[in-house]
């Protein structure tokens, strides 16, 4: 048998010849060629396209984590210092005490006494609050501690979680750098800034809508516990408030396109706890509740707004978040959700120029804010990552709603006038027992009943009580006649009454001003005068 022995010579070509032909039949780009003794159809070394191939893309993506994790605490961090930095501006303007008392703030703070005393039931208010005593209670805490300040201060604290929950609101739905643009714009934001130190019941519902919201954005998993903390919010927003039950729309709609197939079962139960809660406070109260939805159908002032001025300011007030709300639906990655939070924006304006109501059309736009907010923060986010111009047209962008917000909110911080002067007149010349007649009445019944001048608000008759003829005495028997010339103002037939009565005698005149929307659908200031006459011939 004669076997073919090949030479150690013919191997080391055969060898060779197999790996030149592997080597021509690899693209042109391989520039490296493993050295002979490296067996190349092992696979034991791998083919270089490039010199600069990353060799540890596990530690390099670790880095880069690291990297975004670090600049994420900066934002985190630079958040939070804007949110101090509106408290401190809140606590500023409180401690300035430059407005008196709102309208609205002494009616809750009044009624807030009187149920502090055991008697808020019985004074009717729940007949024609739009809302619980749950604010006023709260109000009247905040009087018997510190008198005003103390209601604004509970105002700026509760707005501060407000806040809070919009920032980590827009935290969940589009990350760190949004939520940090989304609550630098909204610390500056005008409308917001002025509530923020109003003791009305907007605050507490705006408080608890956007914690209903905030929930609602963590609940992207089968723990409910996040739905019902949503459901109990909203239903202490709309006890609060009853109109803000509206809010439910868009938060279940954010909660449709987080769940999609299991949306119906989870609405069912946010229903469920919804309605629970809130039949928790009604059931309680459903006679007075029924008689304000019958009050509010049939009063429905309008303060001499006309339908071109309601709608000119929603422009002023929305207009701009609107449409870089708008912006930042069209770089938003998820267009459903975005959709959401943009309509939501739109519900309260078209609330006010369909009914032609212009009663806090100023507070209930913030509601839509919290919706609208986190896209403009994604927006400006989106601007930010931008190599040439994006960070300076951001930063512009954000200087131009600050300056915008300042200008809010010295409008509205001084749309009413400060009567704290006349007020403090007639309660320090007034005794026990006094009949008054004030057109602007609660803000001076505020002062008059926590000063014990008054044994109940009812001793004060307004436009409202004289028109409806709830009084039974004679004009000429008050005490106290103020005439203010402002929103409220008397009739003309009224004036006539008590000048036909020779025996009210002016004691104190004073001016104080309000800037207002005006017929030309300008801003303007406006001189209003107050005049307190004292009856010299009423019993005492």
């Amino acid at each position: 048998m004669q076997f073919n022995v090949k030479k150690k010579t013919d191997v080391i070509d055969d060898h060779r010849s197999q790996r030149n032909a592997f080597i021509a039949e690899q693209p042109t780009e391989v520039v490296h060629i493993p050295d002979p003794s490296i067996d190349i159809f092992k696979g034991n070394t791998a083919r270089a396209t490039s010199p600069e191939k990353d060799t540890h893309p596990k530690k390099n993506e670790q880095k880069k984590k690291k990297q975004e994790k670090k600049n994420d605490t900066g934002y985190v961090i630079t958040s939070y210092l804007f949110l101090f930095l509106f408290a401190l501006i809140q606590g500023i303007i409180i401690y300035a005490q430059k407005t008196g008392p709102f309208y609205d703030e002494a009616i809750y703070a009044t009624a807030g006494l009187r149920t502090l005393d055991g008697k808020g039931v019985t004074d009717g208010y729940l007949v024609w609050f739009a809302g619980s005593l749950l604010w006023p209670v709260l109000s009247g805490i905040g009087y018997t501690l510190h008198g005003l300040l103390g209601i604004r201060a509970i105002a700026a604290i509760l707005t501060c979680f407000t806040v809070l929950f919009s920032y980590l609101t827009a935290k969940n739905l589009f990350g760190v750098r949004a939520a940090f643009f989304s609550v630098v714009l909204f610390v500056f934001s005008g409308p917001l800034l002025a509530l923020a130190h109003l003791g009305v019941y907007d605050v507490p519902a705006l408080t608890f809508t956007s914690i209903s919201l905030w929930a609602m954005t963590r609940f992207k998993s089968d723990h409910r516990l996040w739905l019902s903390i949503s459901a109990i919010s909203l239903a202490i927003a709309t006890i609060a408030k009853y109109p803000i039950a509206l809010m439910m729309l868009p938060i279940l709609g954010i909660l449709i396109t987080f769940r999609k197939q299991k949306s119906v079962t989870d609405i069912c139960l946010f229903l469920f706890i919804f309605i629970a809660v809130f039949l928790a406070f009604f059931l309680s109260f459903q006679y007075q509740v029924g008689s304000w939805l019958l009050w509010s159908s049939r009063n429905k002032p309008t303060f001499g707004s006309s339908e071109a001025t309601i709608i000119a300011a929603q422009l002023y007030l929305g207009l701009l978040p609107l449409s870089i709300a708008l912006l930042g639906f069209f770089v938003a990655p998820r267009k459903k959700e975005a959709l959401i939070l943009l309509l939501a924006g739109l519900i309260w304006p078209a609330y006010h120029i369909l009914s032609r109501n212009p009663v806090s059309d100023n507070k209930h736009v913030i509601f839509g804010f919290l919706f609208l907010y986190p896209l403009m923060g994604l927006f400006c986010a989106y601007l930010w990552q931008k190599k040439w111009f994006g960070k300076p047209l951001a930063t512009v962008l954000c200087m131009l709603l600050a300056i915008v917000g300042a200008a809010g909110l010295y409008i509205l911080d001084f749309a009413w006038p400060d009567v704290r002067q006349p007020a403090t007149y007639l309660s320090t010349h007034s005794q026990m027992g006094d009949q008054f007649l004030i057109d602007n009445a609660w803000p001076y019944t505020m002062y008059l009943y926590a000063d014990n001048k008054t044994k109940d608000p009812w001793a004060v008759y307004d436009n409202y009580r004289i028109n409806n003829k709830e009084n039974s005495e004679n004009i000429c028997d008050y005490t106290w006649y103020v005439d203010e010339k402002g929103s409220y103002s008397w009739s003309d037939a009224l004036r006539k009454q008590i000048k036909a009565c020779h025996t009210f005698i002016p004691v104190y005149h004073t001016s104080s001003s309000a800037i207002q929307l005006g017929p030309d659908l300008q801003y303007k200031r406006y001189t209003i005068t107050t005049t307190i006459y004292k009856n010299l011939h009423a019993n005492r």
